[in-house]
């Protein structure tokens, strides 16, 4: 007689079967033809980092439903899977309860809400809990190549390119990630106090190279103090290596609003 510990694990390993096979685009997803700009982005199969697990989701949109699943890796192996419920799409956002088949961790609660939209040029999601921080999607199969590579980027631009941490002065610590990939860039900002609370989030949006400097507008989704401006637009300079000094336009100059410190690539 098999197990229902085995019974439940084959069926993780199934299911991580179909994200294999569903990476690449699939036929069935005919009526993802139907849908607007925003949400065909959201459709394919993305991985991201969580709690030293590599999470891969699975969003598609067949037969006029929304379907989302996802397993947890660890070291190559699957340890944990959920089967996405009450999924709806409205206005870009899509949300969804994560209703676990095994749990990576046992004190992780079911029924966990998560959001998926998109930031600039990639997607992100996060938690609806506490201090949960934004997690980038990195799509996972096959896609178009991008117009412009990461070689043919201004080089003030490709050092700004990576993993910044610095203090606000009113002391926030702060982690910026700046990123390209598939043609586009992504910035997320996390702010957090010094008992290591989250403290707040925010997106770049309206990404663009100007004067060979990356400028975009800052959209926070959890603002870190109520004084601080909504939607500045700021300019990303990184004239030497390790070094990103982030100015905010104010009319027609820059006034530089803080310098972070490269923490990796």
């Amino acid at each position: 007689m098999v197990s229902v510990h085995t019974q439940r694990w084959a069926f993780v390993l199934l299911l991580a079967g179909v994200f294999v096979w569903s990476s690449a685009p699939a036929a069935q997803d005919k009526e993802a033809g139907e849908l607007d700009a925003t949400a065909k982005k959201l459709v394919g199969a993305f991985q991201f980092k969580v709690d030293g697990f590599v999470a891969v989701y699975s969003i598609h949109f067949e037969n006029d439903k929304w379907k989302v699943s996802g397993v947890f890796k660890e070291k190559m192996k699957d340890v944990g899977a959920f089967e996405g419920t009450d999924v709806e799409y409205k206005d870009g956002v899509l949300t969804f309860k994560q209703k676990y088949i095994v749990k990576p961790r046992p004190t992780w609660p079911d029924n966990e809400k998560f959001t998926v939209r998109i930031a600039g040029d990639s997607v992100i999601g996060v938690a609806d809990k506490k201090d949960a921080p934004l997690r980038t999607f990195q799509r996972v199969g096959a896609d178009e190549s991008p117009k412009t590579t990461k070689s043919d980027l201004p080089p003030e631009v490709k050092r700004a390119i990576g993993y910044w941490t610095g203090e606000t002065s009113d002391g926030l610590k702060i982690f910026y990630h700046i990123d390209y990939a598939k043609g586009g860039f992504t910035v997320v900002a996390n702010w957090y106090t010094k008992a290591g609370k989250l403290q707040g989030s925010a997106i770049g949006q309206d990404i663009a190279i100007q004067d060979d400097r990356l400028t975009y507008k800052v959209k926070y989704l959890k603002k870190p103090r109520s004084t601080w401006p909504e939607n500045p637009t700021l300019r990303a300079e990184c004239l030497v290596e390790n070094s990103l000094t982030l100015s905010r336009q104010e009319g027609k100059r820059w006034v530089t609003a803080i310098t972070l410190i490269r923490t990796k690539k």
